[in-house]
């Protein structure tokens, strides 16, 4: 469930049963869009969370590996936040 969705189900603003995430992406077409993501940086993160907030302890040692070894450089995509690049990769 997406961050907008869980803020307006915690507002009252959407019932649960409306909160269902929909996808209507083709297997080609996700596997296209992480290819292309893939392409355009030399370190690309699947990761839960995002660097300022991992959500697992896996997404947190890369962020933390990254760190320490000096690597700011890196294009991070929250796998939570879309089911489809989830599903994909």
């Amino acid at each position: 469930m997406s961050l907008l969705c869980r803020a307006m189900q915690s507002l009252g603003k959407v019932p649960p049963v409306h909160l269902v995430a929909m996808s209507y992406s083709t297997v080609a077409d996700v596997k296209e869009r992480i290819g292309k993501m893939v392409k355009e940086d030399k370190i690309v993160v699947f990761m839960k969370g995002t660097p300022a907030a991992p959500r697992c302890g896996f997404s947190n040692a890369v962020v933390q590996i990254f760190k320490f070894h000096g690597v700011d450089k890196y294009n991070a995509h929250d796998v939570l936040e879309d089911d489809d690049l989830r599903g994909g990769v």
